[in-house]
């Protein structure tokens, strides 16, 4: 059946937490997968007045999911992309966006040329 189980694995993976302004729960399921191919992030306290949430989808394969969960989030915190903002001037959603944008196509470019 090659990269599928005879039977999908049910067993499921839970996470939560929260602070007083914000909670999360996520859940995962492996399903008819050898593997668990995806990784998740959720960081409540990414930067001030800012949380991280994201989730990569291992498309065949784990290794690249995971090495974004491990990463990613300290690549975008460290990146000159949020160097124009703190706490009392927070990035708009739509630049929130551009910026997300622009930091995956840049973290893609550091996995194609590691050196």
């Amino acid at each position: 059946m090659g990269a599928y189980r005879s039977k999908p694995e049910k067993e499921k993976n839970y996470e939560s937490g929260g602070n007083e302004s914000i909670r999360f729960a996520s859940c995962s399921m492996q399903g008819w997968r050898i593997h668990q191919e995806d990784a998740h992030n959720c960081i409540i306290d990414f930067m001030p007045k800012m949380s991280f949430f994201a989730v990569y989808d291992g498309h065949g394969g784990p290794e690249v999911a995971q090495y974004l969960s491990l990463h990613f989030p300290d690549y975008l915190k460290n990146s000159q992309i949020l160097n124009n903002f703190d706490s009392e001037n927070l990035p708009t959603l739509k630049e929130i966006q551009n910026l997300l944008g622009q930091a995956f196509l840049q973290f893609d470019e550091t996995l194609a040329n590691p050196n």
